[in-house]
């Protein structure tokens, strides 16, 4: 077999395995900004609010939180960085009321008395979904 053939062959395969691998499905959080950043997420699953923390994700650095195809329509995000030398921080938030737990770990079920701002993201149907932090 000639060199362009063996490339045309070659290309075939790729292009054939390419389309036969399915395409990513996650709920993905990817940090823009210039400083690490811990991350809340929450949703509602058609009962109540759950909200989770703490994922550390690094500048320019994503990280999936929830793989495979979205369950839910709407998610929820915020994020803080940690103090630095001179006690400033930054926060991501939006205009949504949640709870958070600092600086532990958690998981928080329902809103009630929460007072913690998420953006909200409208996911829809979608199967994938990447925020993202500036």
């Amino acid at each position: 077999m000639t060199w362009p053939r063996r490339s045309i062959l070659f290309a075939a395969v790729l292009l054939w395995t390419a389309a036969a691998m399915p395409a990513a499905a996650d709920f993905q959080v990817c940090n823009d900004s210039t400083k690490v950043a811990h991350v809340s997420v929450g949703y509602y699953n058609n009962e109540t609010y759950l909200t989770r923390g703490w994922w550390e994700i690094p500048s320019s650095g994503c990280l999936v939180i929830y793989p495979g195809p979205l369950k839910w329509p709407v998610y929820y995000v915020y994020a803080i960085s940690p103090e630095d030398e001179y006690g400033n921080f930054e926060v991501w938030s939006g205009d949504f009321a949640l709870c958070i737990h600092r600086p532990n770990p958690f998981e928080i079920t329902g809103r009630a008395g929460c007072d913690t701002l998420f953006f909200e993201i409208e996911a829809g149907e979608s199967e994938n979904m990447t925020f993202r932090l500036e």
